[in-house]
């Protein structure tokens, strides 16, 4: 059975300095988990099955105006699924609809990756 998702989201590379933005990819809301595939097109886990470099999004704790996630990755061991805690990310007033996120080593105090929840953001981004 294949996966569907309804919400999609654009991925960001972002430059902290400058505030300049490169496409990274894709995000995936799964309504039955709560929580987001991130599909990092630059990178990836395997150059034998050529397969996308994939983590999630879970959240921790939500206030009034603001959430806190964890970042998860993927491992497989010994057959099994197992997902581990590689990073963390927020949203809140201050990030105005977009989800700032860190992961160590491909993120930095001057390179994070942003996930941009506001469609009228998105747009005007992508034009």
């Amino acid at each position: 059975m294949q996966k569907t998702y309804n919400n999609k989201f654009h991925l960001w590379w972002l430059n902290t300095k400058t505030n300049k933005r490169l496409h990274a990819g894709l995000a995936y809301f799964n309504e039955e988990k709560g929580d987001y595939s991130l599909v990092v097109s630059s990178l990836e886990t395997s150059y034998e099955k050529k397969r996308p470099f994939e983590v999630f999004l879970r959240p921790i704790l939500t206030g009034c105006s603001s959430v806190y996630y964890r970042v998860e990755k993927v491992i497989f061991c010994k057959g099994k699924i197992n997902r581990h805690t590689v990073g963390e990310a927020f949203l809140n007033e201050k990030t105005d609809g977009e989800v700032y996120i860190t992961f160590e080593p491909y993120t930095s105090s001057e390179k994070k990756l942003v996930l941009t929840l506001n469609k009228k953001q998105e747009k005007n981004l992508c034009a």
